[in-house]
């Protein structure tokens, strides 16, 4: 699709003001990060992607009695709850913000897209300052920072990807191919997991995924477990999916069984919400009976041990060599995996099945919960992030923080 004049001269008028940005203030920042050698850093930074993982990462860190600080320099729908917020003033504000953090933190959490000067046309130079600085540098991913199909190529899910992002591989692959080339290469720590084992060559430490989950925020309600309710033909069973991405997650399969399901009679109703703030998200998943998370991807997603924490069934697609990963690796025994698993072949089956009471849905939910907080807990996820933090040469933590304490969000 062409641009319009208007559009191409603000782009090029932006890339201008990024270029004679990155040219003026190339040198101050080598000199900041020296300099900065001398400042009263404190515990832990985690940025500036604005993910809700950085919100319950920071509240694990905070347990085990870290000063934890969540930064960002844009946001999404999801949430705002984030302590440092420098939103205004691009470009200028990703290198305000990368003073903040050069000046604060003895450690940084962040993602293979970079840290804040990942936004800019200083990201090459950004590992090379936290050195100087003596910033130590946590890496991990979430997902769409590392997928690259010169790497590992699923067609089924490089044709969802597609799908969704059709200009995406042509355009920003080769870019996302050096950021984690950039990070693995530099990075004091990496993390992996879930399907992200395909796209990177190294990690320290091996998760089925760093993702914590709040399971005091995370729970069911009051008195109405799953399966507490009988599905009938006026009550039908609830299913919630909740696609950011369509095809990515197998929404029109979802669709479609659900419309087969029904013509045959069975009591089954489809929720679909997208792009709906986190708070309200929760009281949804609440009342929900199970999830559909995805079907393409391989792995669970922070969504599905949402809805897990409130014991509520998950079906989603889980591809055998990575449970066979997980397993062989320590991470995973044997069955313990609560989750339904389901493809497009079976997901049809499997929903019949506990629309008509053949599956009991309050048992999943309570193996579900059970999972969650024996691996994604805040108490274990942020032991694993202690871990790392001694082996990095971290300070002695203070005393631990009351569980779920969190600062108010701020912005400069």
């Amino acid at each position: 699709m062409s641009s319009s004049p208007t559009a191409f001269l603000r782009r090029l008028a932006r890339g201008g003001v990024d270029l004679g940005a990155a040219v003026v203030l190339a040198l101050p920042l080598v000199l900041a990060a020296v300099v900065s050698r001398l400042a009263a850093r404190k515990g832990v930074g985690l940025g500036p992607e604005p993910l809700i993982n950085n919100v319950h990462h920071a509240r694990a860190l905070r347990q085990q009695g870290y000063a934890a600080t969540t930064f960002v320099s844009h946001e999404y729908y999801i949430t705002n709850r984030f302590d440092v917020r420098w939103l205004r003033g691009r470009p200028f504000n990703h290198y305000a913000l990368f003073l903040k953090v050069l000046f604060s933190f003895e450690a940084i959490y962040i993602y293979f897209n970079g840290g804040p000067l990942g936004w800019t046309r200083l990201k090459w130079l950004e590992p090379w300052l936290y050195r100087l600085a003596g910033v130590k540098v946590v890496v991990m991913p979430y997902g769409g920072d590392v997928q690259d199909f010169g790497v590992h190529d699923d067609v089924v899910y490089r044709a969802a990807y597609l799908a969704d992002y059709p200009d995406f591989v042509r355009r920003q692959m080769a870019s996302r191919r050096r950021n984690v080339g950039r990070w693995i290469r530099h990075a004091n720590w990496v993390i992996s997991g879930c399907d992200w084992v395909h796209y990177l060559p190294h990690w320290h430490t091996l998760m089925l995924a760093h993702f914590s989950i709040d399971t005091e925020e995370w729970k069911p309600l009051d008195g109405a477990g799953a399966g507490a309710r009988r599905i009938t033909a006026d009550k039908p069973l609830r299913v919630l999916h909740a696609p950011n991405h369509r095809s990515i997650k197998g929404t029109a399969i979802v669709e479609e069984v659900v419309r087969r399901l029904r013509a045959d009679g069975v009591p089954v109703e489809l929720v679909i919400v997208q792009k709906m703030p986190n708070h309200e998200l929760k009281r949804l998943v609440q009342e929900i009976d199970v999830v559909v998370e995805q079907l393409v991807i391989g792995w669970y997603g922070i969504f599905a041990l949402e809805a897990m924490a409130c014991a509520k069934p998950v079906l989603t697609y889980i591809a055998p060599e990575l449970e066979r990963l997980y397993r062989l690796q320590g991470l995973l025994d044997r069955d313990e995996l609560p989750v339904t698993k389901v493809d497009h072949n079976t997901l049809e089956a499997a929903l019949r099945a506990m629309a008509t009471g053949e599956r009991d849905l309050a048992e999943l939910g309570r193996r579900s919960r059970a999972y969650v907080l024996r691996r994604h807990s805040l108490e274990v996820v942020g032991a694993v992030f202690a871990g790392i933090n001694r082996q990095l040469g971290l300070r002695a933590p203070q005393p631990a923080a009351a569980a779920g304490a969190e600062s108010p969000p701020r912005s400069p």
